[in-house]
């Protein structure tokens, strides 16, 4: 849960059936360090049906827990998990905040020589993502971050 100094950045309803919540939190009550910062995603009867489960209700936050263990796998630099707990259909996925990171649209203002550099590497890992038979649901600039 998070702490009554939680700042809450998103919630969302989907159908009025479930609901989604993400709060920046300080990393201590997660075992983080006390100047740190997680976000806290929440969500109750949030859930998608994949057809390889016989259309059983799999949480959302389930699916984005396995994928970020499957990248780091593959040696793909992601949040750092500090918690994961899921019970029915009910979630919570705490991740460490990306220090020092920016996401791709607003890097890309650099110059052309770091522009080139940054575009290379985030093509490598992409291409390695999907090598692995992994793809993002909603790959657009501001989802990836940048250090």
């Amino acid at each position: 849960m998070p702490t009554s100094a939680a700042t809450l950045i998103s919630s969302q309803s989907r159908r009025g059936r479930g609901n989604s919540s993400v709060w920046r939190d300080s990393a201590a009550p997660w075992g983080g360090p006390a100047e740190a910062h997680v976000y806290v995603k929440k969500q109750l009867n949030y859930c998608c049906r994949p057809i390889w489960r016989g259309w059983r209700k799999t949480p959302l936050l389930q699916r984005e827990f396995r994928a970020l263990q499957a990248c780091r796998a593959l040696g793909l630099r992601v949040p750092d998990v500090m918690h994961f707990e899921c019970s029915g259909q009910k979630a919570t996925l705490v991740l460490a905040a990306v220090a020092d990171a920016l996401p791709l649209n607003q890097q890309l203002g650099a110059t052309p020589n770091a522009r080139q550099r940054i575009l290379t590497n985030t093509g490598e890992y992409l291409g390695r993502l999907h090598g692995a038979g992994w793809y993002h649901g909603a790959l657009y600039a501001h989802h990836i971050l940048v250090g």
